[in-house]
């Protein structure tokens, strides 16, 4: 019939295929040519013959041209559109790749178990801290709600997902106390900021999922500090915040760092100290006492609702 053999090549980077003898060998009324990348594969590793393509080179192009001129159908068929699908044509790269996320799960949970606060112990936790902070305590007024707004700071999904390698098991004790905050200042009509650290990549800034009903402001920070974005200080002057309730991760990173900036321009600052969290219960206490001998009132998140208008 009128059906063809159709011949797949594969050339590697360095190979080139002559159109004349493809030409001669086979003939173009029984054949026709596909060309292909080299997929991914350790042996294709090994001897240097990987060649993925998405966009056919010159030299792959211009081949298919000619074949074409000289009557032998040829096409292009360059990889998918999703990014690791060549690891499934090898099923070492494929295997070596659920290991990673395995033992990246395993990390993890091994994190978990010596993680300093949890959300059973929080509670108790925040106790501990109030004590350990007492004496250092300069700054204590009440939250004025009707001039307060809530500054969120990375609550983001690589810090909550035990799957990342980026995982913060306190930010997911932190979590629930965090949202109760967000749920209080949307209800008395308060505005919350959440800012966030791409880390050059967008994706990377996806908010947690148990935030995302409330993340109606949001800012992308390049530094610790979120002021370094203007548009934030721009955004609270224009609502007339004049107080701020600071929540979120880390506390002795962007927290800190945040606050002290908010403080030098004028703001009256507040730490949420059970909604806030860092690596280790040192680094976290550390700056709670820096925080509150100078630059903020600590309340925990209990005491900050108080200060919210009931429903």
């Amino acid at each position: 019939g009128d059906r063809k053999i159709i011949l797949s090549f594969a050339p590697a980077p360095e190979e080139r295929l002559d159109a004349a003898v493809l030409c001669r060998v086979f003939p173009p009324d029984k054949f026709a040519v596909k060309i292909t990348p080299v997929y991914r594969t350790g042996a294709a590793d090994r001897s240097g013959a990987t060649h993925p393509w998405r966009q056919a080179p010159a030299s792959l192009r211009d081949l298919a041209h000619e074949l074409n001129s000289r009557g032998l159908e040829a096409f292009l068929n360059p990889l998918p559109l999703q990014v690791d699908l060549q690891a499934v044509f090898c099923g070492q790269l494929w295997s070596a790749k659920l290991k990673a996320k395995a033992a990246v799960i395993a990390a993890n949970r091994a994190r978990e178990a010596q993680s300093y606060v949890s959300s059973g112990t929080l509670a108790a936790k925040a106790l501990s801290w109030q004590r350990e902070t007492a004496g250092l305590r300069r700054r204590e007024f009440p939250l004025r709600w009707e001039r307060a707004g809530l500054m969120v700071m990375d609550m983001q999904r690589i810090f909550m997902d035990p799957r990342s390698r980026a995982y913060l098991p306190a930010a997911r004790a932190i979590a629930a106390n965090v949202r109760r905050l967000a749920e209080a200042f949307k209800r008395a009509g308060r505005p919350a900021y959440f800012v966030f650290h791409p880390h050059e990549n967008p994706s990377r800034a996806e908010i947690a999922a148990i935030l995302s009903p409330f993340a109606e402001k949001t800012f992308l920070k390049r530094r610790y500090n979120a002021f370094s974005n203007a548009a934030l200080e721009k955004a609270l002057r224009r609502d007339k915040i004049e107080e701020l309730v600071f929540a979120g991760v880390t506390t002795n990173l962007c927290v800190e760092s945040t606050l002290r900036d908010a403080f030098d321009k004028g703001f009256l600052c507040f730490l949420a100290l059970d909604a806030s969290a860092a690596r280790t219960e040192d680094l976290h206490l550390a700056s709670l006492k820096n925080l509150s001998y100078g630059f903020s009132t600590l309340r925990t998140t209990d005491e900050i609702l108080s200060f919210l208008p009931a429903d």
